[in-house]
This record gives structure tokens, C-alpha cells and sequence, in this order.
């Protein structure tokens, strides 16, 4: 039911354009490419301005893990400013120019191919202990950005170390503790009909 990710395990690639790296933390199916995944979740410093991927089919929801800002210019003149810990979603079909207004930074991206897939992302923080339900065949990948963070599940437990992931598949409800200026990104994931 619960499976941990450690940071060991995430595996570094080029972005699809080529113009930085990422850390794959999970890939559906294992292995699968850019233009064949149905869900990547990978966590990326940015640390040079300059366009996004165009990836066509994929919603992607992108949140800031640092206190630089994150400004994503798109051609329509739409102008996007990333606050820490504050999931933003857009097709990632678009590919914004990013601009660092104070240096590098980082992100996690759950990126996820609409016809497939669908993800609700939300950040927790540590300051009380959260109850979570998840429907039939949902499930959650979690990242904990800041902090160790206690999980139970059904029942089964897990302590998901500061910079680690984990999967949690066949639940049907989360209790998730962590320190109060703890962080924990929750990906709720579901098929779609």
C-alpha cells in the first residue's frame, strides 16, 4: 500500500529541450520518455532564464520549493509569478520563458497526460495533524519538501524522510504529522474515464 521513494533513487535527465536537468522521482510507465509517460513527477532546479518544454497532451502543476521567485512568461501575454509552496497548473503545451528575478531556484513538477490521468495538488503544512480521504482507485504520491513526515494509511505506517517521496496506492484514508514549519506536497491522482 505504501511505497517509499528515497532521494537516492530519483534519477537525473535532461529536460526534453535540452536546457537543464530534472529528478525524476516517478515515471508511468517505468522508464517511458517525454512523449510516452502518462505521469512524471520530477523535481528540477532552475538555475538559467529561458522557454519551458513544449510537452502537447500534458497538464502540468508546478510549485516552488525555494524562496527565489519563479515568473513564467507566456505568448499570450498571461504573466505567472510562483510563491513557495503555492501549485499553479497549466498546459504544459504552452512552454512560458521562465525569468529569475533573484537567482536560481527549484520546482516540483507533477506533470500528468490528460487523457489519462488527473492530479490535485496540494501542500500541507506540518503545524497540526491532517486527515485525508481518498477515493475508490485514487491515490497520492507525496514529497516532503520540508521535514520528516509521519504517515498512516489504512493502518500501515511510514515516516517519509525530509527529501524523500512516497506512493500510497489502495488506501482508502491518510493521517500525515510533520514539524510545524514542515512542508509536504500531496499529489491526489485518479484515471480518467
Amino acid at each position: 500500500m505504501i511505497t517509499l521513494i528515497p532521494a537516492a533513487s530519483f534519477k537525473e535527465v535532461q529536460w526534453k529541450n535540452g536546457r537543464g536537468i530534472t529528478h525524476d522521482v516517478l515515471v508511468e510507465p517505468a522508464g517511458a520518455g517525454y512523449d510516452e509517460s502518462r505521469l512524471r513527477v520530477s523535481i528540477a532546479p532552475i538555475t538559467a532564464e529561458g522557454p519551458f518544454s513544449s510537452l502537447p497532451g500534458i497538464e502540468r502543476t508546478i510549485t516552488l520549493l525555494e524562496p527565489n521567485p519563479l515568473v513564467l512568461l507566456f505568448d499570450d501575454g498571461h504573466v505567472l509569478t510562483l510563491e513557495p509552496f503555492v501549485p499553479a497548473t497549466f498546459d504544459s503545451v504552452l512552454a512560458p520563458m521562465s525569468r529569475l528575478p533573484a537567482g536560481p531556484t527549484r520546482v516540483i513538477n507533477v506533470m500528468t497526460a490528460r487523457t489519462a490521468l488527473a492530479a490535485d495538488v496540494q501542500v500541507l503544512t506540518g503545524s497540526e495533524t491532517r486527515d485525508l480521504a481518498l477515493f475508490p482507485g485514487e491515490r497520492a504520491l507525496l514529497f516532503a519538501a520540508r521535514g520528516s513526515w509521519s504517515l498512516l494509511a489504512d493502518g500501515e505506517t511510514e515516516t517519509v524522510p525530509a527529501g524523500a517521496a512516497c506512493l500510497v496506492d489502495g488506501a482508502t484514508a491518510l493521517r500525515l504529522a510533520g514539524a510545524a514549519d514542515g512542508r509536504l506536497l500531496v499529489a491526489a491522482l485518479r484515471e480518467r474515464a
